[in-house]
């Protein structure tokens, strides 16, 4: 059936019903009778559909949108109805002539859509994420949570980047090449509210029109303030332990598990005699004399089994000459556990 639609003409003289062919592919069965239509008509909305059927044979119309339990699958179907009530010269109701349609198919799409913008807004929000797209003036026709202090009503007509203020024009220039090229660009951004710099990585990307061309921009920007603010508390606190361990009296330094220096201390590129990017990424092997790497071979690789190994012997080091050391090596691990 054509869109699932059904035409009928209720003679309200003769209080009988005609439905057009298609009504035993959609309702399942059909009927003369008006009584029939409404034992179709699922129980919670009956009272209403009622309600508004008399009403319309007053008003001269009705529509409204209800419930139908299928009769052959017992499947619950929603059902659009439209209908247009004839008079008589004296203007007594005679008939009424409407169309049912079914548009189960259409709402289930539209609750799914529905869901999945919500679904959408809670990643947007949860993620801490400014969406936005704009027209081939490069306006804002569509903000998802914008900056704080920056209503999304504000931006909409505004050229994409505007609320930004000074120092946006790296972006501007971004926006022009997403457009110039169809390509996709990656760009940070920053914005000030308040004394507080918040920090973003903008991810923006052409819409194009079937044959290629671009019509329009899809901008996301994540904010990235918290990780960059937790990156330089990360590195404060590495250069103070740097500065701490540098004033060690004792040699310390890191390997890979390849045997690869990745960190020393001042202590330790002094007894080798070294600078450190002459040391870093060697392998100990080549950084120590051979007798020196063929004494700490052994307590070498028992770390790299897992332990943790302390040993002493005598060494020749670049700095002192022949010296007894201690040593005390630790394994790390990554996040593997390797």
């Amino acid at each position: 059936v054509a869109n699932g639609m059904v035409e009928w003409e209720w003679d309200l003289e003769r209080n009988q019903v005609r439905l057009s062919k298609s009504a035993q592919a959609v309702f399942g069965k059909s009927w003369t009778d008006p009584a029939e239509a409404f034992r179709l008509v699922h129980p919670e909305d009956r009272m209403r559909v009622s309600a508004q059927v008399q009403r319309g044979l007053e008003q001269g119309e009705y529509q409204f949108t209800s419930r139908m339990v299928h009769p052959d699958t017992g499947d619950t179907r929603w059902l659009e109805t439209r209908a247009v009530v004839h008079r008589d010269d004296a203007g007594r109701a005679r008939q009424v002539t409407g169309v049912a349609l079914d548009v189960t198919d259409k709402l289930r799409a539209l609750e799914s859509a529905r869901d999945a913008e919500r679904k959408f807004h809670v990643a947007l929000k949860s993620a801490s994420i400014i969406a936005w797209t704009c027209d081939a003036q490069r306006r804002y026709d569509w903000v998802y949570s914008p900056a704080k202090g920056v209503p999304p009503a504000q931006l909409i007509g505004r050229p994409v980047g505007a609320a930004l203020g000074p120092g946006s024009s790296a972006y501007a220039e971004a926006i022009e090449r997403a457009w110039a090229t169809g390509q996709p660009v990656r760009a940070p951004v920053q914005w000030t509210h308040e004394g507080r710099t918040q920090h973003y990585v903008s991810y923006v990307d052409p819409v194009l029109d079937a044959e290629g061309a671009v019509v329009g921009l899809v901008g996301a920007s994540v904010d990235v303030t918290e990780l960059l603010e937790a990156r330089q508390a990360t590195r404060e606190v590495r250069q103070e332990l740097q500065a701490i361990v540098d004033t060690m009296p004792s040699g310390v330094y890191r390997c890979d598990r390849a045997m690869r220096y990745v960190w020393a201390n001042e202590r330790y590129l002094e007894l080798l005699g070294m600078r450190r990017e002459a040391l870093l990424g060697r392998h100990m092997g080549e950084v120590l004399s051979p007798d020196t790497w063929a004494l700490k071979r052994p307590h070498v690789e028992r770390v790299l089994c897992g332990e943790a190994v302390q040993f002493e012997h005598a060494v020749r080091v670049a700095a002192d000459g022949a010296s007894w050391i201690h040593g005390a090596y630790s394994p790390t691990r990554d996040k593997q556990g390797e």
